[in-house]
């Protein structure tokens, strides 16, 4: 697969003079990719000239999901920045961590979030939505404009954090040709081109944007961007599948049912509908079949796998009828590598054994930025292997030594509606609060098979009113990390070791979750 040219070449490439739409929104707005690519030009000579952006930069992208956003992403990769996208609601403390840890000095946001964004990094170089059009309107400059050109395939491209066990987040840095090799290898799967509109959901913050925003820059076709808001409510998301005649799409398992159901219910055929990817959460056998009734073989519906440390996918399932009872995570991304190691000793396992997934290849990040201590953890030299791999922390086995399957977890990260969360992260916030002495948070699931982020505490006689306990969390965490319920009790199970017994506590809070729901503020 080529790997020489990268994502800056392409849109060079696709966007010049192109008059077809590149972004589509609303009803009938579209914007064309020369369009893209001009505006695009224009700002990267901004950032350079104006903002002193150097190459290597992180520069904080903080708008909602609209044509400047991605004018202002493809500006930073043409001036040779490092893309970082950031949700402008995120906690003041841990916006503050993230642009320590990324040195970030430029960012783009709204006017109504600019005291948001200062208070969190005093020294910001503050690009406001509203300034853009101003931008996009001066004269083109004379001046060749070459930064993206010295680009190299190791340089960095974009940073994403993730959740983490101690309380701050991560930054996972990915280089140009870890990203490029993903993008090649979805071109080549979905044969997308200039005909294709792939739908924008995914928030903007997480990995799976990267593909949905990036990718139509190999083909020529186009974005169609889903109204903020509507990202989790089913009709909106089907009412916009029809009537903009969405190709591609990606969902989690956990919003692909109700979406099926809507489907049902509202009796639209989706005839344009060709591609739909899943990927975020083990994918239910029961879901793929509900899928090919809808669809029969008119839709592929694939199941993709991999963590943000490994450039948004690193394997891929086309679920083809019939549906196996366990769905795989598949076979390996061209430039791909899995193992199945032991978890301790890290010796290579056998076909069908279980162990710890670990990735090699020209996927995986250059590791966590500016935190070179868990990098060391997480990214290893395998002496057997003679590369270096990446130990995901998930459980699986490998079969007829190339279809992988995952079984869960080793620690207490979990996926929520393809969102990562370490529950570590939320315990280590939870302890901080004065008046509790222990707590365990955990998922539980209901009647309907739908996920709960939920939390037990120890705090005394005193009750703590849940609501102060949501807004303690919500300055510190984002809105998908807090727990909908909270069990607060005089003492925790413990296990003969004495340790929390966290499948007893989960347990409990299942069942109470049902049977006494009284007892869960």
């Amino acid at each position: 697969m080529e790997t020489s040219r990268l994502i800056t070449d392409f849109f060079e490439s696709t966007a010049r003079d192109n008059p077809s739409p590149a972004i589509r929104w609303g009803k009938g707005n579209a914007l064309s990719w020369g369009e893209l690519y001009a505006r695009a030009r224009r700002l990267a000579r901004y950032l350079a000239d104006e903002s002193g952006l150097s190459r290597g930069d992180c520069v904080a992208i903080g708008l909602e999901r609209s044509p400047e956003f991605l004018v202002a992403a493809y500006a930073v990769l043409l001036a040779g920045g490092v893309y970082f996208p950031v949700d402008a609601k995120t906690p003041l403390a841990r916006m503050a961590s993230m642009f320590a840890t990324a040195q970030c000095r430029i960012a783009f946001c709204s006017g109504a979030q600019a005291e948001h964004f200062i208070r969190a990094a005093p020294d910001l170089a503050l690009i406001r939505g509203e300034q853009l059009e101003q931008i996009f309107s001066a004269p083109a400059a004379e001046r060749a404009f070459d930064n993206a050109a010295r680009l190299r395939a190791s340089d960095a491209a974009y940073l994403i954090f993730t959740s983490g066990s101690t309380g701050a987040p991560k930054g996972v840095l990915v280089n140009h040709g870890a990203f490029i090799n993903r993008l090649q290898w979805h071109q080549s799967h979905s044969g997308m081109t200039a005909a294709d509109i792939i739908l924008q959901r995914t928030a903007l913050t997480f990995d799976v944007s990267l593909w949905e925003l990036f990718l139509p820059a190999l083909n020529g076709a186009s974005h169609y961007l889903l109204q903020t808001g509507l990202e989790s409510f089913p009709r909106g998301i089907v009412a916009a599948l029809q009537s903009e005649k969405i190709t591609v799409v990606h969902f989690v398992p956990s919003l692909l049912k109700p979406v099926l159901q809507e489907l049902q219910h509202s009796a639209l055929s989706l005839v344009a509908l060709r591609k739909v990817y899943v990927s975020g959460e083990s994918l239910p056998a029961s879901l793929v079949e509900q899928f090919q009734e809808a669809f029969g073989s008119r839709c592929l519906l694939t199941n993709l796998y991999g963590p943000t440390e490994a450039a948004i996918d690193v394997s891929f399932y086309d679920c083809a009828e019939p549906a196996p009872s366990v769905i795989p995570i598949g076979e390996t991304l061209a430039g791909c590598r899995l193992y199945i190691v032991d978890p301790d000793t890290r010796e290579l396992k056998a076909d069908s054994e279980i162990g710890e997934i670990a990735i090699g290849g020209i996927c995986l990040a250059d590791g966590y930025f500016n935190r070179q201590d868990l990098t060391d953890k997480a990214f290893v030299l395998h002496p057997k292997l003679e590369e270096r791999i990446y130990l995901t922390g998930d459980l699986g086995w490998r079969e007829d030594g190339k279809r992988f399957f995952c079984r869960g977890r080793k620690d207490t990260q979990v996926k929520l509606r393809g969102l990562r969360i370490e529950l570590g992260e939320i315990e280590h916030h939870l302890l901080n609060h004065g008046a509790i002495t222990e707590a365990v948070a955990c998922v539980v699931e209901d009647e309907d098979a739908q996920q709960w982020l939920v939390a037990a505490i120890v705090a005394g006689e005193e009750a703590l009113n849940p609501q102060d306990l949501r807004n303690f969390l919500a300055a510190q965490t984002p809105a998908y990390m807090l727990p909908a319920r909270y069990w607060q009790t005089g003492k925790l199970p413990r296990t003969s070791s004495g340790k929390l017994d966290r499948k007893a506590i989960a347990a409990t809070m299942r069942k109470l979750f049902f049977t006494d729901i009284e007892a869960l503020a």
